[in-house]
Formats: structure tokens, C-alpha cells, sequence
């Protein structure tokens, strides 16, 4: 029985660093679309643009994703407010 426990909790624990190893690569490919549609590059241009940004700023590819996504939200955000100002 706790052979079995202890398997199972050592399942639990991969399946639970699966699944931040997806989510990290889901941000990272959202980060890439965003390079590809904003800056007209290919997954590839893309993909190694992050990589020099992290290896620069000696980060993991998921972090300078992840503020890369905080940044276009922020666009995104003040998109109508920007907008607004440069009408008045």
C-alpha cells in the first residue's frame, strides 16, 4: 500500500511539472505571435529573438515571455486612451 501511495504521489508531481512545462510553452509561443505579428518576423526570427533577449538578460525564455505579454497588454490597454489624447 504505500508502494502504491508513494507512486502515485510521484505521478501527482509529474503531471504537475507537465503542466507547467505546457503552460510555460504556451506563454512563450504567445510571446512569439507577438513578435511575428508586431515585428514581421517567422517562428524562427521569433523563437530566437527571445532566446537572445533571455540570454541577455540572463533570464529563462518563460520570463521574458511573460513581460513581453505584461507590455502588450499594457498596449492594448492604453491603445484608446492614447488615442483619445492625441485627438485633443
Amino acid at each position: 500500500m504505500r508502494q502504491q501511495a508513494r507512486e502515485l504521489e510521484q505521478l501527482s508531481g509529474q503531471l504537475a511539472s507537465l503542466k507547467d512545462t505546457l503552460e510555460e510553452r504556451q506563454l512563450i509561443d504567445k510571446a512569439k505571435s507577438v513578435l511575428m505579428t508586431h515585428r514581421q518576423m517567422n517562428e524562427e526570427q521569433a523563437w530566437h529573438c527571445l532566446r537572445k533577449m533571455a540570454m541577455e538578460k540572463n533570464q529563462r525564455m518563460v520570463e521574458i515571455a511573460r513581460a513581453l505579454l505584461a507590455v502588450k497588454a499594457l498596449w492594448q490597454h492604453d491603445a484608446p486612451t492614447s488615442l483619445h489624447n492625441e485627438r485633443a
